[in-house]
């Protein structure tokens, strides 16, 4: 019976062909499964198998194609950082011995300003660019060990 204002729950009238214990009463069951992993568990892929006969196989197959690829990508990224790094350690040598060598011929024509401030600047500079790259290689790795967290 309903009281009429809003908020209030009406009751239901007993039924007189139930226990007292037994009247009014209302069961619910909720069944949440969860999984997580690059695969679904046995039991979703033998359910997928019911639907689609083959496509369990097909679910890990596409998984492995997209694990070799990654794995592929790695590879090529780690390769072109280690060659970009060696390209870089060997391009500054050239740059610091034609500044050194430029800078002593320099001081030995007569003009130590010039052949000093030529080995200074670009051992500044080859520094600067050692120091930012050290600086840039950390600041990734803490973003990805804070990620990985």
């Amino acid at each position: 019976m309903s009281k009429g204002k809003k908020g209030k729950r009406s009751s239901l009238p007993a039924n007189p062909s139930l226990p007292p214990t037994h009247q009014n009463q209302v069961t619910a069951t909720r069944i949440q499964s969860t999984f997580s992993g690059p695969l679904p568990p046995p039991s979703v892929l033998d359910h997928y198998n019911q639907i689609h006969p083959g496509s369990a196989e097909i679910i890990i197959t596409l998984w492995q194609d997209q694990v070799r690829h990654r794995q592929e990508l790695e590879k090529k990224a780690i390769t072109a950082d280690i060659l970009q790094s060696w390209a870089g350690s060997i391009m500054g040598f050239i740059v610091a011995m034609t500044a050194l060598a430029s800078g002593t011929y320099a001081i030995h024509l007569g003009r130590p300003a010039e052949g000093i401030a030529a080995i200074l600047t670009a051992l500044a500079g080859l520094g600067g660019a050692y120091f930012y790259g050290s600086w840039q290689r950390r600041k990734e790795r803490e973003i990805k060990h804070k990620d990985s967290k």
